[in-house]
This record gives structure tokens, sequence and C-alpha cells, in this order.
């Protein structure tokens, strides 16, 4: 996953990481505090499986894994 940040490590990771035959997800780079590294992936000649915002991500790895996400909206109880 690809998050806020700087430079272009992480596209080199997200390679890497599809070679692997992992899943690429990439933080929108409008939301992201550092768009830079988002950004640079989103323009990576792989395969990005998913670009989105954090909770979509979140919804995403949760199905992957067979577990309920949780609402960020509302505390629970």
């Amino acid at each position: 996953m690809i998050l806020s940040g700087a430079l272009k490590d992480g596209t080199l990771g997200l390679k890497f990481l599809k070679e692997a035959g992992g899943i690429a997800l990439v933080q929108d780079p409008a939301e992201a505090s550092f768009p830079d590294m988002p950004e640079n992936a989103a323009m990576h000649d792989g395969e990005i499986d998913l670009i989105g915002p954090i909770e979509t991500l979140a919804e995403f790895i949760c199905e992957q894994v067979g577990l309920q996400p949780l609402s960020l909206s509302a505390p629970p109880g």
C-alpha cells in the first residue's frame, strides 16, 4: 500500500510487490498530506489494483481477509 510520502521508493516497492503476486493499493493523491509518492505510484507502468481514499483502502483490505469493516464515522457503543 502506498500512502502519503515523497520520492519514488514506494513505486519501486510496488513493482516488487506485484512481481511477487501481491495486491497494489495506492492512496488517492488528492487526500494525501504529501501526494508525491501516491502520484508517482499512480503513474507506475504496472497494474494497480485500487486507488482510493484511506477508508476505501481499509474496506478493501477487510474484505480480502474476511472481516467486517468498522465505521470510522461513529464510535462503537
